[in-house]
């Protein structure tokens, strides 16, 4: 459309016809004169409805048209009554008004880029379009697109310039909200803490990744934009599953509107598998096609998860083990004492003498195995004190170097500084034996083992991950070999009672569970680093105490007989361990009254005018244990001095049960001498004495 053709609708003038539309010359011949005039005046009043239709036609469009001179300020000739509603402005406004320049509508900072494009435009012969802000008459900023072209005259010089402009406002602000928002998505996208990857299943590849993507596959971005879901994953799920025929399943659910999470098997660029859960959400699409896929590592939740299933079976185990023990020690404390009681009886060189010490001597060695479970399940009574384990490494160094054998190189790293821990010095003797062993069997055929001690600080993670305790101050015991090594199915069962890869008969698979339980109870973490071929390193952290080292207590005389003539209350649930109690406190020299459990002793104490001097009883038993028989038999009787006996318990719980007093303890399985000189002792203490 040329608008030079069109009038201004304001004042109806005219403008300068083309030369097509000119009339031609008049008929000047008499005959036609009249006809011509009709013809021209008909020509005159077709030319004018044209005009105004095309007026009409472009009032009523939702812009509006301009004509300007091709000058460097784009004098305005001509607008549309469109612009009144587009800038505020009317016509006179403009033409040849305060407004005479089209520079004036479009705004300040747009004007040099507008009109860069349309010289451009008008240097190649071509149309333009270009979109800009304008400004209107009230100072609101719209946009405007327009479309426009250069009108040539007959030398083929430029007369006018002719647009036409459309409001694009809404459009514009709507791209610019799509904008914002796509915006928003990317940086939502970039900041989530899990891995993301949008892909179309129509085209078979990721179409986006996020930053963590790209870290936890470790492809470069534009590799990983070329691959799909099961380039990703092994051929088979941890679970056995073909990860082909999983993932179309979760596809139907994808399509189906379902958005599946799922545990999943990824692989990196390296081929190391990944333990993922993923979550798949359709996303809205042309067609219909595009998957978000939300991927987060769970190695470390995992992790956890074996630490704490491994924790639970652990102590699972070490009651179950503290069970057996108690009730192996009962066994043992009526073999160890009818043996003495037989041994006593029996007179000099009499032939059965070898047999009963071969009897009892079984039944230290059965004892020492029911310390090693009570060690494990940490239910074992222990005297833990402070000291130096640097110091203590070198008392035990000869008896480990004996052990190790010559054959074997046998290095200790012990820190500068000393390094206290609090323990109990006889268990972790113990302890240090039990790993030098375990070295020494990874390495038949010689090699090297090595015990080191080093001050560490742990943070949090490193304490989560390594000592499995409190962050702070630690001491690190380190023994490791350049032995055999162990599978990883061998060291998940490596600290299990009774598990061994020994031969039959070549141990009791109770060393390592010994370590297990006496670090546990001191408050440590015990872990083991090993490979097949390259040996094993076994890592104890302990905390630091603050306390300085304590004395080591002064060893008495070597013990003597111990007798006595006061009157005793046993009181034991075990009728064999009960038995043998009272006969081997009747044989030196004491009264001894007896009762099966706690309600039988106090109706017994109740019956008795005699003045019971000590209570002996077990700490566990049936409907009332030894805790609570001893303060109501104290209460009734507050001179009556106790002694409990156990084949498992934790001081911690008698001290609490009994209250904040010391309290005297003999250990199951107890020898006849041993529980005659623990009563005489306790006895002494509290000041009874009988002539």
């Amino acid at each position: 459309m040329q608008l030079s053709s069109t009038p201004r609708p304001d004042n109806h003038e005219r403008l300068p016809a083309s030369a097509a539309e000119r009339p031609s010359a008049p008929d000047r011949s008499p005959s036609r004169q009249g006809g011509a005039k009709t013809r021209s005046h008909d020509a005159r009043d077709d030319i004018q409805a044209d005009q105004r239709f095309l007026a009409t036609l472009i009032s009523n469009l939702p812009g509006y048209a301009y004509r300007c001179k091709p000058d460097a300020a784009q004098t305005l000739e001509y607008v549309s009554d469109g612009i009144v509603s587009l800038t505020g402005y009317h016509a006179d406004d403009i033409v040849g008004g305060p407004v005479a320049s089209r520079d004036e509508i479009v705004h300040p900072d747009d004007r040099d880029r507008v009109r860069e494009q349309i010289d451009d435009a008008l240097a190649a012969e071509l149309p333009w379009s270009v979109t800009y802000r304008m400004r209107t008459r009230s100072g609101e900023e719209r946009w405007a697109h327009e479309q426009g072209r250069a009108v040539y005259g007959r030398s083929d010089r430029i007369e006018a310039l002719e647009a036409y402009v459309t409001d694009i406002t809404e459009q514009k602000q709507a791209e610019l909200e799509l904008l914002d928002s796509e915006r928003q998505l990317r940086t939502i996208i970039e900041h989530a803490p899990e891995a993301m990857l949008i892909m179309d299943l129509r085209a078979g590849h990721c179409v986006d990744v996020n930053e963590n993507a790209v870290a936890l596959f470790g492809y470069p971005r534009e590799e990983l934009l070329q691959l799909d879901f099961l380039e990703l994953s092994p051929p088979h799920q941890s679970d056995g599953r073909d990860s082909a025929a999983a993932a179309r399943a979760l596809v139907d659910e994808v399509l189906a509107g379902r958005s599946p999470c799922v545990e999943w098997m990824q692989r990196d660029a390296n081929g190391r598998g990944i333990p993922c859960e993923v979550r798949l959400v359709k996303l809205p699409s042309a067609g219909g096609t595009l998957v978000r896929a939300s991927v987060t590592d769970i190695r470390e939740r995992k992790r956890l998860q074996a630490q704490s299933l491994q924790a639970q079976k652990m102590e699972s185990v070490g009651r179950l083990a503290g069970g057996i023990a108690h009730d192996f020690n009962n066994l043992m404390t009526a073999a160890i004492g009818y043996a003495d009681l037989a041994l006593a009886s029996l007179p000099e060189g009499d032939a059965a003498t070898a047999d009963v010490r071969e009897i009892r001597e079984t039944a230290e060695r059965a004892a020492s195995l029911s310390h090693q479970l009570l060690a494990f399940s940490r239910q074992e009574i222990i005297e833990p004190r402070v000291l130096d384990l640097n110091q203590l490494i070198g008392k035990t160094e000869r008896i480990l170097r004996r052990l190790i054998g010559d054959e074997r190189e046998f290095v200790t790293s012990l820190a500068a500084e000393p390094c206290l821990v609090r323990v109990d010095p006889g268990q972790f003797e113990q302890v240090l034996i039990n790993l030098a062993v375990n070295a020494r069997d990874a390495t038949p055929a010689g090699g090297r083992i090595t015990i080191a001690t080093a001050h560490v600080d742990t943070d949090d993670r490193a304490a989560e991950d390594s000592a499995g305790g409190a962050p702070g101050p630690q001491i690190l015991l380190a023994v490791s070999d350049n032995g055999s090594g162990m599978t990883d199915e061998v060291r998940a069962h490596l600290f299990e009672p009774f598990f061994t890869t020994k031969p039959v008969g070549a141990g009791t698979g109770l060393g390592l569970a010994t370590c297990y339980g006496v670090v546990q109870q001191a408050g440590g973490m015990i872990q083991v680093e090993s490979e097949r071929g390259r040996g094993s390193a076994f890592t104890i952290h302990l905390p630091r105490p603050e306390e300085p080292i304590a004395p080591a207590p002064a060893q008495g005389d070597p013990q003597q007989p111990a007798r006595g003539t006061e009157t005793l209350l046993v009181v034991d649930d075990e009728p064999a361990v009960r038995a043998v109690t009272v006969r081997a406190l009747r044989a030196s020299g004491y009264a001894v009254i007896e009762a099966p459990n706690g309600e039988e002793a106090l109706r017994v104490a109740a019956a008795t005018s005699e003045r019971i001097d000590l209570l002996l009883t077990d700490v566990v038993m049936p409907h009332m244990g030894g805790a609570d028989l001893a303060a109501k038999l104290r209460a009734a009787r507050p001179g009556t001095a106790v002694l409990f006996t156990s084949g498992y318990t934790e001081d911690a719980v008698v001290r609490r049960e009994v209250g904040a007093e010391a309290i005297a303890y003999l250990a199951k399985p107890f020898s006849p001498a041993s529980l005659s000189a623990k009563v005489r002792e306790v006895l002494d203490a509290a000041g009874v004495r009988r002539a």
